[in-house]
C-alpha cells in the first residue's frame, strides 16, 4: 500500500503529541475525479487523466480549526449501483467525501446509492444518518455539458444531517483544500469538538461569498 506524507508548514506551533488523526474516505462512481481530488490535495498536482484505483491510502499533515490534523486520505476504486460498503470501513472511518460529476448523471445516482449504503453499513437509516458528509459535485469547469442542477441535488439532500455540498473544480487547490477542511469542521462539531465563532464580518462575508464557492451546509448533530 503506498503512503506518502507531505507536512504543511503553518503559523501555528502545535507538537506531533498534539496531533489530532482522522480517517476520510472519497467515494464514487469510476471516472468522476476522486483521484484528482486527492492528488490535488496531498501533491498540490492536477492530474488531467484517468487513472485506475485499486484503494490507495495517502497521509499529510495539516491545519484545521487551529489544530495540527493527520489526515489518513483513502482514495478508493470506483464504485456502481452493486456497491457494498466494506465491514472494515464500519467504525473505522470518520467522514467521507461522496463525489459525482455535474455532467454524468448515472454518477449522481450512484452518489445517492452509496449513502444509502454507508448509512445502512453504520445501522442507520437514511433519513436519521449522521454520517459526516461532503457531497462533491465535481467538473464545474464543464457547465456546458451539465446534466444535474445544483436545485436538483439541494432538493434530494435537504434532509441530510452533517452535510456539505459545493460544486467545484479540481484544478483548483484552493478549493479542494477546502472541502477537507470543511469536511473536518463538519466531524469536529459533530462531536462537540469544535464550536465556530463567527464574527459580523464573517457573516457578511459569507454572503457575498460567489455562487460557485458557496458551501451549503446543513444541520449539524
Amino acid at each position: 500500500m503506498q503512503k506518502t506524507e507531505i507536512t504543511k508548514l503553518s503559523e501555528y506551533n502545535i507538537s506531533m503529541e498534539c496531533s489530532k488523526e482522522r480517517r476520510i474516505a472519497v467515494v464514487g462512481k469510476s471516472t468522476v475525479g476522486k483521484s484528482s481530488l486527492v492528488r490535488q490535495y496531498i501533491d498540490h498536482e492536477f492530474i488531467d487523466r484517468h487513472i485506475p484505483t485499486a484503494d490507495r491510502e495517502w497521509v499529510k499533515e495539516d491545519v484545521f480549526l487551529q489544530s495540527e490534523f493527520r489526515l489518513e486520505v483513502h482514495d478508493s476504486s470506483g464504485m456502481d449501483d452493486s456497491t457494498h460498503i466494506p465491514a472494515s470501513w464500519v467504525g473505522s472511518i470518520d467522514a467521507f467525501v461522496i463525489m459525482y460529476a455535474i455532467n454524468d448523471r448515472q454518477s449522481f445516482d450512484i452518489a445517492l446509492h452509496i449513502r444509502r449504503k454507508l448509512a445502512e453499513a453504520m445501522g442507520q437509516c437514511e433519513e436519521t444518518c449522521t454520517i459526516p458528509i461532503t457531497l462533491i459535485g465535481n467538473k464545474r469547469d464543464k457547465k456546458s455539458e451539465r446534466q444535474i442542477s445544483k436545485a436538483e441535488v439541494l432538493n434530494h439532500i435537504k434532509e441530510w444531517k452533517n452535510t456539505k455540498f459545493a460544486e467545484i473544480t479540481c484544478t483548483s487547490l484552493y478549493e479542494v483544500e477546502v472541502i477537507f477542511a470543511e469536511l473536518i469542521e463538519i466531524h469536529e462539531r459533530k462531536y462537540g469538538l469544535y464550536t465556530p465563532q463567527v464574527t459580523f464580518w464573517q457573516k457578511v462575508h459569507n454572503y457575498f461569498k460567489k455562487p460557485d464557492m458557496q458551501i451549503h451546509l446543513n444541520s449539524v448533530h
